[in-house]
């Protein structure tokens, strides 16, 4: 049951915008073209997504055996890894719902720690403007 709280916890991060990206190539890049980067990987990764929730399902629901079984709960595998397709068509609704936020209503839905770590910084660059005042 682990595993479905892992594919749970992907389509939570998904829907706060938190999952892993490398991003460090769009500061060099002009300011225009790192959201129509990142619209075209989010159209990349839903695309994916739809695949894998194409072939789990056809795994799951027609070509698994129907007496595998858990070695420690004794349930149907079927039972366990019915999360492949439920998280992957969770994980596309939010990417989806993200862009729709971002692109249609304005709102930027951002990690959380990222967000965090931009107010520490900026927090940092007032105390230092404060402290290079009173030096003079």
């Amino acid at each position: 049951m682990f595993v479905w709280f892992v594919f749970f916890g992907a389509s939570y991060a998904a829907k706060l915008a938190a999952h892993n990206r490398v991003t460090f190539q769009y500061k060099l890049m002009p300011a225009f073209l790192p959201p129509i980067l990142e619209f075209i990987t989010d159209v990349v990764w839903v695309c994916f997504n739809a695949y894998f929730v194409y072939l789990s399902y056809d795994f799951v629901f027609n070509k698994m055996n129907l007496f595998w079984k858990s070695q420690t709960l004794g349930v149907p595998m079927k039972y366990i890894y019915v999360i492949l397709p439920i998280a992957f068509s969770l994980m596309t609704f939010r990417v989806i719902q993200v862009n729709y936020y971002k692109l249609v209503k304005g709102i930027d839905i951002r990690d959380p720690d990222s967000q965090e770590l931009e107010e520490l910084i900026d927090h940092d660059i007032d105390e230092d403007d404060k402290n290079n005042k009173s030096a003079v």
